[in-house]
């Protein structure tokens, strides 16, 4: 103060107005600084996703941009049936034009017939051809500067739409449509939408001598030839949530309703009687990182014992039936108890980091209490590699069952997911004839690899039965179904881990035995009938019969069915009257292909020439997206200049909520398997030290859309925040020569 105070009045005046300049810079620094920090918002409501974030760090570090991705989904449900219409909307905000390629799941039994692409106020619809057909139109689409979308189908429940020259700062909405059966287990009915791919672990050495043939994280592998198309880029998690996704159901349940429950996201209900209500989502949008789950459940007394629906084309008529067999069944009384040995797989590769491996662990205690005695069992263990926890099945007791719990107690996860090791070992064991052999296959099937492992399972199963559980936010259903389709079991999705007592008491009360075998379906005298599957599976608790069938136009009357149940015959009539509805056909068809997939497996011709031709014939005729087929739309106009660039652009996607970001990141304990090296070598947005909070901002968006509601003063605050430091350098050189200034002067006095 003695310092201020000797000063003359005009350096006092320069002294108090660079130290002011100097707080009032810092205030501002701090202000900026935290602005920039915080997570942008892009709408209103409590679940507000992330959608700035374009860029995508590559091998090299170097920076790509992507176009922003948002989804919304009608769902029509009337009984058993949904229509479901999928609106994609690709905002590009650069000033330069696009080409977008985004990965997405949809359920795996999904007939996708239709695809529309909307410019403005003009709709363009797609066709189905051959993939590579469909594929060199859109690519002369492309290269010609015509707007154009291709649908394809990688993974029965893996897609890919891709569109070509989004104009700058313009979008394109591309709408998919498909038709679903839905689930029932007698109890209540179950629709799933899936919202992201889980990462997949894909064997198999690199190809290196080719381009990969996709834009995902993975290379193309020998196992694995399609990996880089199955493994869109990953955003981590600390930048945010992206992929924005709003969901409503229209629902016409055919029956007075008790309750509607949203297992994992909340909702809001309309009830509007006679078994009608709207769902909607309570937040109105929610980040794409887990599936999307509803169930609704009749009054007593009102659950449908049989359902049909018909669509008539030309001279046939196709029907999707569904009966209940009589409840008497399932509360049958086993008379003895029959001795088992059950074989558990449980996965503790690194995708199952998190929330995954602890319900696994719970669901896999919890099976082990349901044993009795006279039963023995065994628990195999896979990672990067698999190792049981004894050589051969052991007699369940006090001893063994403590021996088990400290195994699985000490079970973590990380390495990869090789789960042809485990299957090897589990296949390969065989017990005596007293015992009926059963296994528990408890996985998030995070593979890419299925077609492989589901021959493996048909050529080893023998006498065993194959029952999944699907342990997983976002698990890869299609594995886990067509598996326990295969093993003549059935599937459990477990989604949460206060879901586990209860799914695992259905799973014991299923494999105890099968309600119905040697199922059949007699037909009307005259009526020649095509239905599938073929033959029809064991019947357990909880599931009805549903199938699919083509008949000559007329009506159908009353169908019978036989089978066994506890040793004795069994059989019911059931008089038919089907309520016309649209997309019955597409059903069947998708049933076809599935059918034609399994007889070419059991044949070894899975492939080949023959089965694709035939996949082709079916897909055609019904106007499917399938393995060998897609959906191409092309526009008319010519709208890019030959000379301007066309940047392609993969959409990144969400981590699934329930998967632990070191897994991500390559920080698993395990980080010398394939899967983390993979990852950590991944084209994944990493938040490093080499990709800086001003390489981010630099990469945002500053203008905003419709429905996606960017930031739009990310570039801005950053110039700012230069100013403020250069003025608090300034300020601070002021005040430090003032300073020596005034010494040197009070040196001379």
């Amino acid at each position: 103060m003695s310092f201020f105070r000797n000063l003359e009045p005009r350096s006092r005046r320069i002294v108090f107005l660079a130290t002011l300049a100097y707080l009032a810079s810092v205030v501002l620094l701090l202000v900026l600084a935290r602005t920039a920090q915080a997570t942008p918002s892009t709408s209103q409501t409590a679940g507000a996703v992330r959608s700035e974030i374009i860029m995508i760090g590559g091998k090299e570090g170097q920076l790509f941009r992507a176009p922003l991705q948002s989804t919304e989904v009608e769902i029509f449900v009337s009984g058993m049936l949904a229509r479901i219409r999928v609106r994609q909307t690709y905002y590009n905000p650069l000033d330069e034009w696009m080409e977008g390629v985004y990965v997405y799941p949809l359920p795996e039994k999904a007939a996708v017939d239709r695809l529309t692409m909307i410019i403005g106020e003009r709709k363009v619809q797609g066709v189905i051809k051959e993939k590579e057909a469909a594929r060199r139109a859109y690519e002369r689409a492309k290269q010609s500067g015509r707007r154009a979308s291709l649908v394809s189908q990688e993974r029965p429940n893996i897609f890919t739409t891709e569109v070509a020259n989004i104009g700058p700062k313009d979008k394109i909405v591309i709408e998919i449509e498909y038709h679903e059966v839905l689930k029932f287990d007698g109890a209540s009915f179950a629709l799933r939408f899936p919202m992201v791919v889980r990462p997949r672990f894909n064997p198999g050495a690199p190809i290196i001598n080719r381009s990969p043939s996709g834009t995902g994280w993975s290379p193309d592998t020998t196992q694995v030839p399609d990996a880089s198309r199955i493994t869109p880029p990953i955003l981590d998690p600390e930048l945010g949530l992206i992929n924005p996704v709003r969901i409503s159901v229209f629902l016409d349940a055919g029956f007075p309703l008790s309750e509607v429950i949203s297992s994992y996201h909340p909702i809001v209900v309309i009830r509007e009687g006679n078994g009608r209500a709207e769902i909607r989502l309570k937040e109105g949008e929610v980040p794409a990182d887990r599936d999307f789950v509803l169930r609704w459940a009749p009054k007593p007394g009102k659950a449908p014992f049989a359902g049909a629906f018909s669509q008539i084309i030309d001279d046939q008529a196709y029907h999707l039936i569904m009966i209940v067999p009589p409840t008497s069944i399932s509360t049958q009384e086993v008379k003895a108890h029959i001795p088992r040995e059950l074989v558990y797989i449980i996965d503790v590769s690194g995708s199952m980091a998190g929330d995954a491996i602890r319900e696994a662990r719970a669901a896999l205690e919890y099976s082990l209490d349901r044993l009795r005695p006279g039963d023995r069992f065994n628990i195999i263990a896979f990672s990067s590699n698999a190792r049981a926890l004894w050589a051969d099945a052991r007699a369940f007791d006090g001893n063994s069952l403590a021996e088990a719990k400290g195994f699985i107690q000490a079970l973590e996860a990380n390495g990869g997911t090789n789960m042809a090791s485990a299957l090897e070992i589990a296949l390969n064991g065989r017990t005596g004839l007293e015992h009926l052999r059963q296994i528990i296959f408890i996985t998030d099937g995070a593979v890419g690899n299925e077609e492989a492992l589901f021959q493996m399972i048909h050529r080893g199963l023998g006498d065993s039965r194959l029952f999944t559980v699907g342990i997983s936010a976002a698990p890869n259903s299609f594995f886990m179904s067509e598996a326990a389709e295969i093993g003549r079991g059935t599937y459990t999705f477990i989604g949460a881990m206060d879901e586990v007592e209860e799914h695992m008491d259905a799973l014991f009360q299923q494999i105890a035995s099968p309600l119905l075998t040697d199922i059949e379906v007699i037909w009307p005298q005259g009526i020649e009938a095509v239905a599938y599957p073929d033959p029809i599976p064991d019947l357990y608790a909880g599931d009805p019969v549903i199938f699919a069938a083509r008949t000559p136009v007329g009506a159908i009357g009353k169908i019978e069915l036989k089978g066994r149940t506890a040793g004795a015959p069994w059989s019911a009539t059931v008089t038919i009257e089907a309520a016309d509805r649209a997309g019955v056909a597409s059903l069947w068809g998708r049933a076809k292909i599935l059918e034609l997939t399994r007889a070419a497996r059991r044949n070894y011709t899975y492939g080949g020439s023959e089965f694709k031709a035939a996949v082709v014939t079916v897909a055609l005729k019904h106007q499917l997206v399938s393995q060998y087929t897609s959906l191409v739309a092309i526009d008319t106009e010519v709208v890019r200049p030959p000379s301007e660039k066309l940047i392609k652009g993969p959409v990144p996607t969400n981590l699934p909520s329930d998967m632990d970001p070191a897994f991500l990141k390559g920080q698993m304990p395990d980080a010398s398997s394939l899967f983390d090296r993979t990852l950590m070598s991944a084209p994944v947005l990493q938040k490093e030290a080499a990709l800086s909070r001003a390489a981010r901002l630099r990469a945002a968006v500053g203008r905003a859309i419709p429905q996606l509601a960017l930031p739009s003063t990310a570039t801005a605050s950053e110039l700012k925040v230069r100013i403020g430091l250069l003025i608090i350098l300034f300020s601070m050189a002021l005040i430090i020569w003032l300073t020596w200034r005034g010494q040197r002067r009070r040196r001379r006095i």
